[in-house]
């Protein structure tokens, strides 16, 4: 019986804990989280600062979001389509993460690579939130700190209660990222940071031939499934 509840704990483990090779999206990140959310450390995959990606690390704020309290600066509140913030803030189209801005300067969400990949091009799906449609949109810039090396990639803005993709691209040779290497996701106000509150989401398009296309949020269904199976025909064989 014991050994039986270590195979099961040991599997389960291996499907819900993040893998940290390669890349992982925002929202997989926070939705892999056990609230309320702890402290940052500034080892995690991904860490939610205020100003650029070498800005202090933010502090736990409502329990379930990293933020400033009294700025209204927030990253957390990752939710499936449909899924609300809570508040008045309304639901959203596509699976993302709670966004809202600092009333002035840069809040940024960094990822640090702990392994080497190629990417192809990055994809930001994005919506602004409801709330009356009263916030006039988000400001974010993609930002690649590879070997050093600070680049900008363009700004987008979030001024639609509709989702919508941005790809940044690399071209077809790609960008090469190894461990310690970066990529900010960098958040300012449009003028004013009043209901300026948004969804978003951020995907690899890995580089190469036979590379897999911008994942969706559904891939690990078939695993877990088939991992099920053969965690039924290990009990037989236990039995």
């Amino acid at each position: 019986m014991k050994y039986r509840l270590l195979l099961i704990t040991a599997f389960l483990t291996l499907i819900i804990t993040p893998a940290r090779a390669g890349f992982i999206g925002v929202y997989d990140y926070l939705s892999s989280l056990t609230e309320p959310f702890v402290a940052q450390t500034g080892a995690e995959p991904w860490t939610f600062r205020n100003g650029d990606q070498d800005g202090t690390l933010m502090g736990v704020y409502s329990s379930n979001t990293y933020g400033v309290t009294g700025q209204y600066a927030q990253f957390g509140g990752a939710a499936g389509i449909g899924g609300a913030q809570g508040g008045t803030a309304g639901t959203n189209e596509a699976a993302g993460i709670f966004t809202h801005t600092a009333s002035t300067g840069l809040t940024t969400a960094v990822f640090q690579a702990d392994s080497s990949f190629l990417a192809q091009s990055f994809v930001i799906t994005s919506e602004l939130v409801t709330n009356g449609n009263l916030g006039n949109g988000i400001d974010l810039t993609l930002r690649t700190v590879v070997g050093g090396n600070v680049v900008d990639h363009g700004t987008m803005s979030i001024f639609n209660t509709l989702s919508g993709q941005t790809i940044f691209d690399f071209g077809l040779a790609g960008l090469q990222f190894n461990a310690g290497d970066k990529v900010a996701v960098m958040f300012s106000a449009r003028g004013t940071y009043l209901y300026d509150h948004g969804w978003w989401d951020i995907a690899l398009h890995e580089a190469g031939p036979g590379a897999p296309s911008v994942p969706d949020h559904t891939s690990t269904a078939p695993l877990l499934v088939g991992g099920l199976l053969a965690l039924a025909a290990l009990r037989r064989r236990i039995l």
